[in-house]
């Protein structure tokens, strides 16, 4: 009686678990759906920005100086690698920076250079599917002033390819990559090239940076969503693995009795 009443208490305690699983797998879908449209539509407007923005010439960075790193992360777990997959490429890259400032964008990531024994210049936390102004705007104070202190300023964040393709990168915002084969020698730019660049250099980063954190925001809902279902895959397993394993010993359990019965019968026959 006693294995009965365990394996119905871990059914009790999966069935409990598979709700909870299906409850996030739905939130997460409704989430995803409602930053879909904006991640198409913003990352149309930043391919034509970053294209003119590339086509500006500008000094290169000192090598000596320190890279910038903005991280853009999650405040929740259960997605998957979502997390451990961009913090082990970020965490190889800034190895051959000893010293990289970064700005953290989600409490994983906080913890995770807090582990690492690498402090930030920055935390932001608890940032639901949209940057408040307040965060934009302090995150584009930091980034150009670095960016004027002669560093380079990178985004590391997960691009959303797909539901199931979601790659970790990091893009170098400030200075601008070049476009390949474009010749820009060959123009005259009136203003100059420096001033342009200051005049487009907050609305870049603003849109650059709303891009990067809304492709985070939808990969971090697409992997708890694929994370989700495959919990609850696997509690549908369990619960027909142990409803059968329940039938069984109970049916053990009756048949043992009848048998009792039985020889119980036919000794007092006798």
């Amino acid at each position: 009686m006693a294995a009965l009443k365990d394996i119905k208490r871990r059914i009790t305690g999966i069935e409990d678990l598979k709700k909870i699983t299906g409850t996030m797998y739905m939130v997460s879908s409704v989430r995803f759906k409602l930053v879909q449209k904006k991640v198409k539509y913003i990352d149309n407007l930043i391919e034509k920005l970053r294209d003119i923005m590339s086509k500006i010439p500008v000094k290169p960075r000192s090598r000596a100086s320190l890279p910038l790193f903005i991280v853009i992360g999650s405040d929740r777990g259960l997605a998957g690698g979502y997390n451990s997959n961009l913090m082990d490429m970020v965490y190889k890259e800034i190895s051959e920076h000893e010293g990289t400032k970064i700005i953290s964008l989600g409490r994983k990531v906080e913890k995770f250079f807090a582990k690492k024994g690498i402090a930030t210049v920055k935390s932001f936390k608890d940032i639901d599917s949209q940057l408040p102004p307040e965060v934009i705007n302090d995150l584009i104070r930091e980034a150009i002033k670095s960016y004027k202190d002669d560093s380079e300023i990178y985004v590391a964040y997960t691009h959303f390819a797909g539901v199931t393709r979601l790659e970790p990168k990091i893009a170098r915002v400030l200075p601008p990559l070049p476009t390949e084969g474009y010749p820009s020698g060959d123009y005259i730019f009136e203003p100059s090239p420096e001033e342009i660049l200051e005049l487009l250099m907050e609305f870049y980063l603003k849109m650059s940076i709303e891009s990067f954190y809304l492709n985070s925001h939808i990969s971090e809902q697409a992997a708890r969503m694929v994370a989700m279902e495959s919990a609850t895959e696997n509690a549908d397993e369990l619960l027909e693995d142990l409803g059968a394993l329940y039938h069984q010993r109970r049916k053990d359990i009756i048949t043992r009795e009848i048998s009792e019965i039985v020889s119980g019968a036919e000794g007092i026959s006798l």
